[in-house]
C-alpha cells in the first residue's frame, strides 16, 4: 500500500469571500499540500438566501452563497467535507439540499447529509494514485427534527443529517430524589409526559424517574452517565465496515456540543464510547470539532483520535441577511440591517463566542499510514487572528509563538489521562505519540 497522508481541518464559518489583505494562508496550504486527502466541515448552508429560515437553527442562522465555497476550495484544495453539524439545516431541508447540490456541481465528495438516513448515513470518498480514502461524517448535536430518516413501506425517507443520538442518565441520593419528586409534584414538570407514558405513548424504563424530560436514578454513587444511543451506533459501525470494504482507510468526523461536565474542554462520556467503537468497526481514525476549542488526543488500539480540532474559519458575524426568528429570539428591531443587528445582539463585539480568544487556536491534524499502519500523528498550529481587524479575524494562519504554546499546554493537560505524549518539533508541529 505503500505510504499515505490525510489531513484534516475543523469548522469552516465562511460567509464572505476573502479579504484582499488575507496573507498567511499560504503557508497553511502549503502543510495541507503535503497530504495525499484534505478535508474540511461546512458549518454553514451554502445557498441564496432563497430558502426558508428553520424554526430552530444552531444560533444564529449561518447561510452563505455557493461561491464561498468555490474561494475555499481554490485557496486549499479540499477534496472531502463533512456537512454534519448543528447548522446544517438553519434552512430547512431546502437550504440543506442547495448545499448538497453546491457541492455535488462541483464534483466534490460531501457526506453526513442527504435527501434520507440512508444518503446521509453513506461515505464520501477520494480516491489518488497512493490510496483511498472514505469520509463518515456525523453530529451528535442538532434539533432532533434535523435528523434525517429511513424510508419504510410507501413512505419515503426524511431529509436530514447524520446524528448520533445518547442516552443519559443522572444518579442522585435518595434524600435527593425525595426532593426531586416532591418539586415535580408541586410544579406538575412532566405531568402531560407522565400522563403520556401511562397511555404507552411514551417509554417508561424500570428505576427511571424522568424530571424534565431527563432521566433519574436513585443511587449513592452521583453522578452523570451517557452512551450512545445502540441503534445509531450499530448503523455507523456498519457504515464504517462498508466504507472499509471499498476504500484503504476510513475516517470518522463528528461534530459534538455535549460535554460531561461543567467543562467545555471535556468530552461527554458517550463520545469515548463512540470513537471506540467505530475504530473497532475498522475506521483509522476519528476527528471531531464543535465547541471551538481544540480538546484531548488519545490513541485507541494505535490509532489516533482527536476529540476536537477546533475552528479553521470563523466567522459568525457575516451574515448578509438575517430571517425574521433572528430578531424575534433575540429582540433585535426587524429594521435593522443584519450588520446593525449583530451588532445589538453582540453588545458592539463584547458579548459571545467572538471574545473568547481560544476559538481563534486550532489544528490542522495529519495521520500518515504506511503500509496500513500508523506511522505519525503530528499537527499544524493555527492561529485564526483572534487581534487582527475586524476583516482578517477568524482566518487561518500559522500559529505564532505565543499561541503554539497555548495549544501545546492545552493538548498536554487534556491529553495526559488518555496516556498520549505530545511534544513540540524544530519546525514547529506537534506530534502526538501514546505512551
Amino acid at each position: 500500500m505503500g505510504t499515505f497522508r490525510f489531513a484534516a481541518t475543523g469548522d469552516s464559518i465562511f460567509l464572505r469571500p476573502f479579504p484582499e489583505s488575507y496573507t498567511g494562508w499560504e503557508e497553511v496550504a502549503d502543510f495541507l499540500k503535503q497530504a495525499d486527502v484534505r478535508m474540511n466541515n461546512m458549518e454553514n448552508v451554502l445557498a441564496d438566501y432563497d430558502c426558508c429560515a428553520s424554526a430552530y437553527c444552531g444560533t444564529p442562522w449561518l447561510c452563505a452563497p455557493p461561491a464561498r465555497l468555490d474561494d475555499l476550495t481554490a485557496r486549499f484544495d479540499f477534496q472531502l467535507y463533512s456537512f454534519a453539524n448543528n447548522h446544517t439545516l438553519d434552512y430547512f431541508y431546502t437550504g440543506m439540499q442547495s448545499t448538497l447540490d453546491a457541492f455535488r456541481e462541483r464534483g466534490l465528495a460531501v457526506s453526513g447529509a442527504g435527501e434520507d438516513l440512508e444518503k446521509a448515513s453513506r461515505h464520501c470518498s477520494a480516491k489518488t494514485e497512493k490510496g483511498s480514502c472514505a469520509l463518515i461524517s456525523v453530529t451528535t448535536t442538532c434539533d432532533d427534527s434535523a435528523r434525517a430518516g429511513y424510508a419504510h413501506d410507501c413512505i419515503p425517507g426524511r431529509p436530514g443529517v447524520n446524528k448520533l443520538r445518547h442516552i443519559a442518565q443522572y444518579t442522585i441520593r435518595p434524600e435527593k430524589m425525595a426532593n426531586l419528586r416532591e418539586i415535580a409534584e408541586v410544579t406538575c414538570i412532566d405531568g402531560r409526559a407522565n400522563n403520556s407514558r401511562k397511555g404507552g405513548y411514551l417509554p417508561q424504563k424500570p428505576g427511571v424517574f424522568y424530571f424534565g424530560g431527563h432521566e433519574f436514578l436513585e443511587g449513592e454513587e452521583e453522578g452523570k452517565s451517557s452512551v450512545p444511543h445502540p441503534k445509531d451506533l450499530a448503523r455507523i459501525c456498519d457504515a464504517v465496515r462498508k466504507a472499509k470494504e471499498e476504500c484503504d482507510y476510513a475516517v470518522v468526523y463528528f461534530h459534538s456540543h455535549e460535554i460531561r461536565g461543567m467543562d467545555d474542554e471535556e468530552t461527554d462520556f458517550f463520545l469515548d464510547a463512540f470513537c471506540h467503537a467505530v475504530i473497532d468497526a475498522g475506521a483509522d481514525a476519528c476527528i471531531g470539532s464543535g465547541t471551538h476549542q481544540v480538546k484531548a488526543v488519545e490513541f485507541y488500539k494505535g490509532k489516533p483520535i482527536f476529540y476536537s480540532i477546533a475552528n479553521f474559519i470563523f466567522r459568525v458575524s457575516d451574515m448578509e441577511h438575517l430571517p425574521m426568528d433572528y430578531h424575534d429570539r433575540f429582540g433585535v428591531d426587524p429594521s435593522l440591517p443584519a450588520e446593525e443587528a449583530v451588532a445589538v445582539q453582540t453588545k458592539n463585539g463584547t458579548a459571545g463566542l467572538e471574545i473568547e480568544s481560544y476559538c481563534y487556536r486550532a489544528l490542522s491534524a495529519m495521520i500518515t499510514w504506511e503500509d496500513g499502519k500508523v506511522k505519525e500523528v503530528i499537527a499544524k498550529p493555527l492561529g485564526l487572528g483572534f487581534t487582527a481587524s475586524k476583516e482578517e479575524k477568524g482566518l487561518p494562519r500559522s500559529a505564532n509563538a505565543e499561541e503554539t504554546e497555548l495549544l501545546l499546554r492545552q493538548l498536554q493537560k487534556l491529553s495526559a489521562p488518555y496516556g498520549t505524549k505530545i511534544s513540540l518539533r524544530e519546525d514547529g508541529m506537534l506530534v502526538f505519540e501514546a505512551e
